[in-house]
């Protein structure tokens, strides 16, 4: 899957900063940085990477309206 890097490059990408991130995870940005200083399992590797696209997904219907 993706490392750490990889995901914070994603979420730039996409124009996601990971304290919104951290938001829809239910979790401090502090908690996020720490999460990302180390190597994630596999099951959180997922649970962020679908928090980015849902976020990306979120703010494109609305920039639509």
């Amino acid at each position: 899957m993706l490392n750490n890097q990889e995901i914070r490059l994603m979420a730039k990408k996409q124009g996601i900063r990971m304290w919104e991130v951290a938001k829809r995870l239910g979790v401090s940005e502090a908690t996020m940085t720490r999460m990302l200083r180390a190597d994630l399992s596999a099951s959180d590797q997922q649970r962020i990477v679908t928090a980015i696209n849902d976020l990306r997904k979120e703010a494109l219907v609305n920039a639509s309206k």
